[in-house]
């Protein structure tokens, strides 16, 4: 049943209930409950149509840091482009399938313009997701770097020295990809999809020039969630797909407790590696404890608690791993004002490298967002920095 059926439906009984004093309101009622973005959910900036709702979304960061190291001064140090900005517009509507969706992702980062090498940066500014999907049970979607690939689960449940899985980005996903999604009920879903359609520079794995198939299988309900995510590959002209990749994760909610595991094995290589972790929320204290390890006999274990007092949360961790290896984090943080935080950090380790920060972050609402931290320490060369960092959404 469409969506403005079972509201035109809902709407008349409501009029007829009402009885005959209540029919000069009817109109207004009904032009309340058609509108589109209500029907889907949509919120935000919103455009309605009668059949139609286009919906606008989007952030911008901004980041600066200052780096003395080693007897010269450093900026922009990181992995994190100086200045990034993406625009998301979605139009949803309605159909005798189910809902209908386009959506596209207009994105612009700073370190990009140099490689665009054109005369306005911004004119450097790219599709990084597009797509059109259609259906409520079984969804089609095709489009460009939407991959089915599922990578959930990864980061462990510690409160600091969280360790995250290498989830194979440079494998051969995303690129034209068309995808099919069945909700099975009673929270088990499939999806399988086809990517990297055409050859495509971006989606091609280590020189590997070739198409992907992915099946997916999720689990999402009565506080658990997982997936099983398998990646084929096969190069044109080759003899047909061989398993490239798989990723396995599940989370588990249960009263106090949350239980979470995952893995990644990397077919060709017969490489692997996961990570497991318990985390315990008890009145004034959460206590945590995750595993990681690899196909290299290597592993790493790591025990956190954080406490509630008062005004105060404190954060602390401990980290040993199969080298002898071990480090020590602690963070302490209360709120200034209703909107302004004050964090302050301090790390050790057994190579005697230390670091300590201060950290200010600002939250007045209405998508703004601003941090200021301080940080100095010495891993063999004495160090000091200050980055900052600016953000809006929408």
């Amino acid at each position: 049943m469409k969506i403005k059926s079972l509201i035109l439906g809902s709407v008349a009984a409501l009029g007829f209930s009402a009885g005959s004093a209540k029919a000069a309101d009817l109109d207004a009622i009904v032009d309340f409950a058609l509108d589109i973005c209500d029907a889907v959910n949509a919120v935000g900036i919103t455009i309605s149509s009668a059949d139609h709702c286009m919906k606008f979304s989007g952030e911008a960061t901004w980041r600066k840091e200052w780096e003395w190291y080693n007897g010269s001064w450093d900026t922009n140090y990181g992995d994190d482009p100086p200045m990034e900005w993406a625009i998301t517009i979605e139009v949803l509507g309605d159909s005798d399938f189910g809902v209908t969706r386009f959506w596209t992702v207009l994105k612009w980062q700073k370190d990009w313009v140099d490689a665009c090498n054109l005369q306005s940066s911004f004119q450097c500014i790219f599709v990084d997701e597009a797509g059109i999907s259609i259906g409520n049970t079984t969804v089609l979607s095709v489009g460009y770097n939407i991959s089915a690939f599922n990578a959930d689960q990864d980061t462990t449940l510690v409160h600091l020295l969280d360790h995250e899985l290498d989830d194979q980005d440079d494998e051969t996903t995303g690129g034209l990809v068309a995808k099919l999604t069945h909700d099975l009920g009673n929270g088990w879903s499939v999806t399988k999809s086809i990517e990297c359609i055409a050859r495509q520079p971006e989606c091609a794995a280590e020189g590997d020039d070739g198409v992907a198939f992915v099946g997916v299988i999720a689990y999402d309900q009565d506080g658990i969630t997982g997936h099983i995510s398998v990646l084929f590959n096969s190069g044109y002209g080759g003899s047909g797909f061989e398993f490239e990749t798989l990723h396995a994760g599940i989370q588990a909610e249960l009263d106090n407790f949350t239980i979470q595991a995952a893995i990644v094995w990397l077919g060709d290589s017969y490489d692997w590696e996961g990570n497991a972790s318990i985390k315990a929320a008890l009145d004034f204290v959460e206590l945590a404890a995750a595993i990681y390890g690899n196909s290299d006999s290597f592993w790493e274990a790591v025990f956190s608690a954080q406490f509630d007092a008062g005004d105060f949360t404190i954060k602390g961790a401990f980290l040993i791993d199969s080298d002898s290896y071990w480090k020590w984090s602690k963070e302490v943080s209360t709120a200034l004002t209703d909107n302004l935080d004050l964090t302050v950090g301090f790390s050790f380790d057994s190579d005697s490298a230390w670091e300590g920060f201060k950290k200010v972050a600002w939250d007045p609402g209405g998508g703004y967002t601003a941090s200021e931290k301080v940080y100095f320490g010495n891993d063999g060369n004495p160090y000091w920095g200050i980055s900052s960092e600016v953000g809006f959404a929408f």
